[in-house]
């Protein structure tokens, strides 16, 4: 485990055959390629090889300091702000499935059903294990927590729609 969790926080060994130019090439290619394209360009093949063999120089980038701001990430690697690249990333890091992930922070955090798209609203509810009514513990959530999901609610991801 690197740092925070992560099993990829900071990687050091450059792909065999790669060096720090090659890769900033192949990242001029990808911005390019995002730029005439569009994020439905992230449905590419080569596009998923090349952010894997790139995780190094993104990873770099990202753990810089000063830290560099979103914007200046989202100009660098465009196809991290896709819902896919975003995912991929979020697995690379943590080798954790992110949809996994999401649906939990939908179903416990913000109290949503995604598989048919209902908030739970009721104060109520049947025990799986008993059968009977029980009342369903009320607990404060973290003010980072709460301000981490707002942020991720209100994020405008890059969509091919």
């Amino acid at each position: 485990m690197d740092s925070y969790g992560c099993i990829n926080w900071r990687p050091t060994a450059l792909p065999e055959g790669e060096t720090t130019e090659s890769l900033e090439t192949k990242r001029q290619t990808m911005s390019a390629v995002f730029r005439s394209a569009g994020p439905q360009a992230i449905e590419l093949t080569d596009v998923d090889e090349f952010m894997a063999l790139m995780y190094i120089y993104q990873r770099h980038m990202i753990n810089s300091w000063p830290a560099p701001t979103m914007c200046e990430i989202e100009e660098q690697w465009p196809f991290l702000f896709t819902k896919r690249g975003l995912c991929t990333q979020f697995h690379t890091l943590t080798g954790i499935e992110a949809s996994i992930t999401l649906e939990m922070i939908q179903r416990f955090f913000v109290r949503i059903n995604p598989d048919v798209g209902t908030k739970c609203t009721t104060i109520l509810g049947t025990s799986r294990k008993t059968g009977s009514a029980v009342k369903r513990k009320v607990e404060s959530i973290s003010s980072r927590v709460t301000t981490f999901l707002q942020r991720l609610t209100e994020f405008e991801w890059k969509t091919s729609n």
